[in-house]
């Protein structure tokens, strides 16, 4: 199976577990931090446990170079273009941080397209710490001969 492929389905899986969560709140879930707390239910960790054994795999030296580049496009971009709940839209910047093993494996060209538009999205002053960290190695795979 694709990169893209996989990654799809544990997106696809995310979605499923977040309209089970959305129908099982009752009225005022998570006002105030009372009842169930809609950002705190396990299918966030699962997700981000999915999209990390994703990575580790098209991480392996023995993957697909360019489906490998593919995953690292889908990770980057997910969170500006699909639009989820507020308390889980922060996970598809958090996943973010997998894409950091894949990273090396882009040609230079391929990170100066992905580092190019990544500065555009996330202003300097916006940017979490990972995000620092990925445009850091992002600009080393770009300057590398």
């Amino acid at each position: 199976m694709k990169a893209s492929e996989e990654f799809q389905t544990v997106l696809s899986a995310y979605q499923e577990d977040l309209s089970v969560l959305e129908g099982s709140l009752r009225p005022g879930d998570g006002v105030l931090g009372f009842g169930r707390v809609p950002g705190n239910d396990p299918c966030h960790d699962l997700f981000d446990k999915r999209a990390a054994e994703l990575a580790e795999r098209w991480a392996e030296p023995d993957s697909d170079r360019e489906e490998a580049a593919q995953l690292v496009r889908l990770m980057l971009r997910c969170d500006r273009e699909l639009s989820l709940p507020v308390y889980a839209q922060g996970m598809l910047v958090a996943i973010q941080r997998h894409a950091m093993p894949l990273i090396p494996r882009l040609t230079e060209g391929e990170a100066r397209e992905l580092r190019s538009w990544y500065e555009k999205q996330y202003p300097f002053y916006r940017r979490m710490p990972i995000q620092k960290d990925l445009l850091r190695a992002l600009k080393r795979v770009e300057s590398r001969s």
